[in-house]
């Protein structure tokens, strides 16, 4: 992640093994995260947004596709790790972000399996698990209106949430979506809406040799900016 993000802001995690934050994985989970919330206007996610955009066509398209004004009455969040992102903190702060958790070492197969190697039969892949787990605290998260602390929430990711029969922009967890960085226009991958695989998150994954990569387009949407190729001296 390190070396594909450009963003320059310092992450604090709390990290685990059959346990998250002092509590014990779900039984048969693989891992888990927990996320510290920062609320925020809508008027100011948009301008930090704006603000911190860098100039390539996703963060373009997402900027044009956004409504003027809210589109739902609720409140807004940004996870902290994602508002040191967005310049709505300090982007060296030593509060902990988020939590994470990570099933018993003996289920997985470590190693370069982003880029080479197998997984080994009857264990999963530690890159992809800790993959997805570590990009829900940086914002890679969907509340669809649910409560958080009593309040009717969504954040970011919601504005990038398409109705798959419609195309119409929807914040139901439950509907059949897809995720879009210019209006709906273009599916870039489905949501998750199935219980038990982290409802309401985002379940957009492509399979390439048992490893699950997270679409670049997801990273810059929720602020994220990519790294730029530096020219050879």
């Amino acid at each position: 992640l390190e070396s594909k993000i450009g963003t320059a802001a310092t992450l604090n995690l709390s990290v685990g093994y059959n346990e998250i934050g002092g509590s014990a994985l779900s039984g048969g989970a693989l891992g888990e995260s927990a996320s510290y919330l920062m609320s925020v206007s809508y008027s100011a996610l948009v301008a930090a947004l704006t603000r911190t955009a860098s100039t390539d066509a996703t963060d373009r398209s997402v900027l044009a596709a956004l409504p003027a004004t809210a589109p739902v009455s609720g409140t807004w969040w940004v996870t902290t790790a994602q508002a040191k992102a967005l310049g709505l903190s300090a982007a060296n702060g030593t509060g902990t972000d988020g939590l994470v958790g990570f099933g018993p070492s003996s289920a997985f197969t470590y190693g370069a399996t982003n880029t080479s190697g197998t997984i080994a039969a009857g264990t999963y892949d530690f890159f992809a698990t800790a993959l997805h787990e570590l990009t829900e605290t940086m914002g890679r998260i969907l509340l669809t209106g649910g409560s958080v602390g009593g309040a009717v929430s969504y954040d970011l990711l919601d504005l990038m949430h398409f109705d798959a029969a419609t195309g119409k922009a929807t914040f139901s967890g439950v509907t059949p979506g897809y995720f879009s960085t210019d209006g709906g226009v273009t599916n870039l991958g489905a949501f998750n809406t199935a219980g038990g695989g982290d409802l309401r998150a985002v379940g957009i994954q492509v399979v390439v040799r048992n490893i699950m990569f997270i679409p670049r387009q997801e990273f810059r949407g929720v602020g994220l900016n990519r790294k730029t190729r530096q020219a050879n001296a």
